[in-house]
């Protein structure tokens, strides 16, 4: 005797197939730039995002002092978000900061450096005041 799949049969089957959890095939790899220049004007605002490849669901950055870490992105001002792999705070003072950065996924772990130029501006305020300016031919500029 023949028996006929029944779609109620197909759609569990079908189901169940869909909502395996699939590991992603590769460790992630860093996509974002590595290169961040920001002006601080004391304090200066920063905000860096590690964008990574492969579904990273984790990030983290260590500050490297004399290329070893040594140092919290606290000491610097800074935080990071570990699951958006945002980096944000408020730069305290000029010169380079190097700064180590990773993305995780089941698969692995892409490193990558960030270098931050930390630069001073200096502000120079005009007074400002109107002149009419008249040209030759008597008209208002």
């Amino acid at each position: 005797m023949r028996y006929p799949a029944t779609p109620v049969l197909i759609a569990v089957l079908v189901g169940s197939f869909a909502a395996v959890p699939r590991a992603s095939a590769a460790a992630p790899v860093i996509t974002s730039g590595l290169t961040a220049v920001t002006v601080v004007v004391v304090p200066g605002s920063f905000s860096y995002k590690i964008a990574a490849t492969d579904s990273a669901t984790w990030f983290n950055a260590v500050p490297l002092v004399d290329g070893n870490p040594g140092a919290s992105l606290a000491d610097y001002g800074l935080a990071i978000n570990r699951s958006t792999g945002v980096i944000s705070g408020f730069l305290k003072d000029v010169g380079s900061l190097k700064i180590a950065i990773c993305a995780k996924n089941a698969s692995g772990t892409g490193l990558g450096m960030l270098t931050v130029q930390r630069q001073s501006v200096a502000w120079v305020v005009y007074p400002f005041h109107t002149q009419q300016v008249v040209s030759r031919s008597g008209h208002s500029l």
